[in-house]
């Protein structure tokens, strides 16, 4: 896609907006498997992102996941994120970037929204520090509080990228008969969770955004948002920013930090509930979360770095609990 700052599609938005002429463009990145750009526009007053997508007419993946399949969970997943930051994220009460436009002309799509850059959030952060890992936990506390028992219409009826009804190919391929055995009593564990809730999806620290101070929060990136276990987050978030060799050390601190917002989120937005009663149905969820995880990645590309020590032992964990309760 070549993007120009002549672009008059851009330009007919920009002043729809009331925002004048466009002063110059940015490409922040090409979207996943070259579905598009992420694009900031500067314009006369202030400035916007653009999430432009123009699927193409076959996803190829660097992994070699380019089956039929895969295209339709991407064609699926840019619509949700449209019903996303239509429906819901204006009411959304963690921090994520306001909606200025959706525009759907499939397969062209166009989400303009808030440049949270300008709105303080500057810090785009590849290692992270406690005060990166707790603002976080406590984004993800009150997103989950917000939304339990919650509408999800035009979003995943189960949330997250890799989500067993979706990834039928990479369980194919899996090479752990234990796990691949109990991949879907995992998943029917997991999507039975008491407190539904619903999940970013890809909560990875990548798709959070800081202030300066690295005190506050916000999300990106909500093409796999829907129903779930708040559980899958927390495993997604903690394998994305906790070193591996940490990650023993470093899951009661995660466990407990989070738990302590999702108690203060919950008196706030869910007052008829008991914290106790929701944690003690979600913690022992944490190693099954991770299993669920690690069925996917394990299929999907078996010498990932995210399969290590810390996640085997987890999920063997995990395989027991489930053997011995259910």
């Amino acid at each position: 896609m070549s993007i120009k700052v002549s672009d008059h599609t851009y330009q007919t938005l920009v002043s729809s907006l009331g925002l004048g002429r466009i002063v110059s463009l940015e490409v922040i990145q090409p979207l996943w498997s070259n579905c598009g750009y992420l694009v900031r526009v500067y314009c006369q007053s202030k400035s916007l992102i653009i999430k432009h997508i123009e699927l193409p007419k076959q996803i190829k993946n660097a992994k070699g996941w380019s089956s039929q399949a895969a295209y339709q969970r991407k064609l699926r997943s840019y619509h949700v994120e449209m019903c996303w930051y239509t429906s819901f994220a204006k009411s959304n009460i963690a921090r994520v970037p306001q909606t200025l436009m959706a525009i759907n002309n499939s397969p062209s799509l166009m989400l303009v929204m808030e440049d949270l850059h300008s709105s303080g959030f500057t810090q785009a952060i590849e290692s992270a520090q406690k005060v990166h890992l707790q603002s976080c936990l406590k984004w993800l506390a009150s997103f989950h509080a917000q939304h339990i028992q919650n509408t999800y219409e035009g979003l995943w009826e189960n949330g997250t990228y890799w989500h067993l009804a979706t990834r039928r190919d990479e369980l194919k391929a899996l090479d752990d008969p234990a796990l691949k055995k109990m991949a879907g009593t995992i998943d029917s564990i997991l999507t039975r969770a008491p407190f539904p809730t619903l999940v970013h999806g890809d909560a990875k620290l990548a798709n959070f955004c800081f202030t300066a101070d690295g005190k506050l929060a916000a999300a990106v990136d909500f093409q796999y948002v829907g129903r779930g276990c708040a559980m899958k987050d927390l495993v997604l978030f903690m394998s994305s920013a906790v070193d591996p060799n940490q990650c023993v050390q470093m899951e009661p601190w995660i466990l407990n930090q989070y738990f302590s917002y999702l108690k203060k989120s919950l008196e706030q937005f869910q007052p008829h509930l008991s914290p106790a009663e929701v944690e003690a149905a979600w913690r022992p969820l944490f190693p099954v979360a991770w299993a669920d995880f690690q069925r996917f990645i394990k299929g999907w590309c078996p010498s990932h770095w995210k399969i290590n020590d810390y996640t085997e032992s987890l999920t063997k964990m995990a395989l027991k609990y489930i053997e011995e309760n259910y």
